[in-house]
């Protein structure tokens, strides 16, 4: 049995088509389709978006597990991505 989407799940319970939420994270429709169906992730970009848009609904480690480590053991600041050091 396939478990659905978080992003479907909270389109779903908001009654939100895959333009609104385009429309909310910044992207368009088919970007939001391709995530639902896990041929596509989020930007970080797009992720942090999401976040602060739904209010931390849809949290940005939920939707980029492989960026945001959720340790709790760790500072908050070693959770978040690390930016590349400027070229010198």
């Amino acid at each position: 049995m396939r478990t659905i989407h978080p992003i479907a799940a909270y389109r779903s319970l908001h009654k939100m088509t895959l333009s609104a939420f385009g429309d909310l994270a910044g992207v368009q429709k088919a970007a939001v389709h391709k995530w639902e169906n896990e041929t596509g992730k989020p930007s970080i970009d797009a992720a942090r978006r999401i976040d602060e848009r739904t209010n931390g609904a849809l949290p940005k480690w939920l939707l980029r597990p492989d960026v945001w480590a959720v340790d709790d053991s760790l500072p908050r600041a070693h959770n978040e991505p690390s930016e590349q050091e400027p070229a010198q």
